[in-house]
């Protein structure tokens, strides 16, 4: 695993975790603190006087007018008829305002504590961004010759379990070996017992199936050495493709990175090139020496004011100019 592999696959994984941290919606909190600010312009709306306006969102000190009001409806020495009637509408409307003056501060909490967690993950997010490596072409073909690696390796353990027989072919060729053996010692000693072959030829063929035997007794152990040993390349062949999958994703980010970075530094050189050009000095002397020969033309003889408008494409990377005026020239996006 080279550097660049190493050092960009931990700032990636930061970079992710930090984009993922930053991805807080405070929208929601924004929406839900509306609704309770609605509801108590809602309820604080009905008693609004004209020693009291209720604005959106209403202040807390319109609530607390209000309140005080009420409350001193509520406890005034007043005791006609009408205020009995009323005493309870009253005593709802203060319980019903507190409620959702009670809401609205507890929204307003969780909005400002998402704020603030919004705000801290932004800022670390920022700090990560700072600290990502040079984006430099020799870092995707350093992480292009590890995958080169990889492939090579795949292909080696593709070769190597091509030649390998099935474990159960190498038991079938010792046991056919052994069933041939014996059946050649079956036909010495057939022949032996009719006179037909010597006492050497026969104890080879003995020796040969002996050795058969044995082969087959052991075939089954040389199978499972194999059978293992097929089961460790093909786990290691997918390990291999898994960190090639993984290796591909990353050319691909740091691929992007280097790109962007070379599109900032294209897109800071069209501008310094345009800036070099000093159109606005060339513009104002051919403007002058229009003007002067417009003063000195003949009756109905004038030359116009000429103007340079530079269109800029749009800027990526970079801020895009500020489109101005000056000296005969407009730059714009």
């Amino acid at each position: 695993m080279t550097n660049a592999h190493k050092e960009w696959s931990s700032w990636l994984e930061k970079r992710n975790a930090a984009e993922k941290a930053a991805r807080i919606e405070v929208g929601a909190y924004k929406s839900a603190h509306e609704k309770t600010l609605f509801q108590l312009h809602h309820c604080l709306e009905r008693w609004e006087t004209d020693r009291v306006m209720i604005n959106m969102p209403p202040t807390d000190e319109q609530v607390e007018q209000v309140l005080q009001h009420l409350n001193a409806l509520v406890s005034g020495t007043n005791r006609s008829v009408a205020h009995w009637q009323h005493l309870p509408a009253y005593k709802d409307a203060i319980h019903s305002i507190k409620g959702a003056w009670s809401d609205a501060q507890e929204a307003e909490r969780e909005l400002e504590a998402k704020k603030a967690e919004k705000a801290t993950a932004d800022s670390m997010l920022t700090e990560v961004e700072k600290l990502m490596p040079e984006p430099a072409p020799d870092a995707v073909q350093a992480i292009e010759s590890d995958l080169e690696e990889r492939w090579s390796r795949v292909a080696r353990i593709d070769d190597t379990l091509s030649t390998m027989k099935d474990s159960g072919n190498i038991t079938s060729d010792l046991e056919e070996q052994a069933a041939a053996a014996k059946r050649e010692v079956d036909r010495l000693e057939a022949q032996a017992m009719l006179g037909d072959v010597d006492e050497k030829e026969r104890q080879v063929a003995a020796a040969t199936l002996a050795k058969a035997r044995k082969a087959s007794e052991k075939s089954a152990e040389q199978a499972e050495k194999q059978a293992a040993a097929r089961r460790g390349l093909e786990e290691m062949r997918a390990g291999l493709l898994e960190e090639i999958d993984s290796l591909s994703e990353l050319k691909q980010s740091v691929g992007f990175e280097v790109a962007k970075a070379d599109i900032a530094k294209h897109e800071a050189a069209l501008v310094s090139a345009i800036e070099r050009l000093n159109i606005p000095q060339l513009m104002q002397n051919l403007n002058s020496a229009r003007a002067d020969a417009s003063r000195n033309a003949p009756e109905g003889h004038s030359y116009s004011t000429g103007r340079i408008k530079i269109t800029f494409p749009t800027m990526y990377a970079i801020d895009e100019p500020e489109e101005i005026e000056t000296s005969g020239l407009e730059l714009s996006e």
